[in-house]
């Protein structure tokens, strides 16, 4: 889910019912209104271009390890790049003020954690093995009053060392935190602040869903 401000609406796309969806809806603030559907397969970041002005989707085909890329101009999905270098894209992506670019994380065909920035007609490397692992269910979001991304989850479904990372210019650093969300904290939801600090929200604990914010 991502905000449109051409359009002005929050645009929704995909999800899980008894199958995966590839519905496109938007909010306007008071109502939902479907616009089509989308690529056939299972969305991973979806994120507004702010230097390009249309919204990228990177997406995986169900039960296999390629992903590809798309555009929305209007309410047009467009295909982009059938394939791309993000093998495992788990890291979460969100729009970069300071790169101008949609930032991505994952894994490469190596089973690296790496960082790419999309620049139209490719995804560049942005780090190297040095940024955060692939993760349970973490989630990336700007933060303006530090000019940087910044992310939250477990290390991995088998190492849960929740941290707090940044993202600024091309580098990850975690940052240490006196206070924080629970330690085995996965799948939460982060969002940019009108102010532009970072809100956390949900996420599940212990097996149980948290309405934390």
């Amino acid at each position: 889910m991502t905000w449109d401000p051409q359009r002005g609406v929050v645009v929704l796309y995909g999800g899980l019912t008894s199958v995966w969806a590839n519905d496109t809806w938007e909010w306007n603030g008071s109502t939902w209104t479907q616009h089509g559907s989308g690529p056939a397969e299972v969305p991973q970041v979806l994120a507004y271009d702010e230097t390009r002005g249309r919204c990228v989707l990177l997406a995986k085909a169900p039960a296999a390890f390629q992903t590809s890329t798309w555009e929305r101009v209007g309410t047009t999905w467009t295909q982009v790049l059938s394939t791309t270098p993000i093998v495992v894209p788990q890291g979460g992506g969100c729009f970069d003020k300071v790169l101008g670019a949609v930032v991505a994380s994952g894994t490469d065909l190596d089973l690296q954690p790496r960082t790419w920035s999309w620049n139209g007609s490719s995804w560049q490397s942005r780090t190297t093995t040095s940024g955060p692992l692939v993760t349970a269910g973490p989630s990336l979001a700007a933060c303006p009053l530090r000019q940087s991304l910044v992310r939250y989850g477990i290390g991995s479904v088998f190492q849960q060392n929740t941290a707090t990372w940044e993202f600024t210019g091309g580098l990850w650093r975690t940052v240490p935190t006196s206070t924080q969300p629970p330690l085995d904290l996965m799948w939460p939801s982060l969002a940019t602040e009108p102010a532009g600090s970072v809100l956390l929200f949900g996420g599940i604990t212990a097996g149980v869903a948290s309405n934390t914010t």
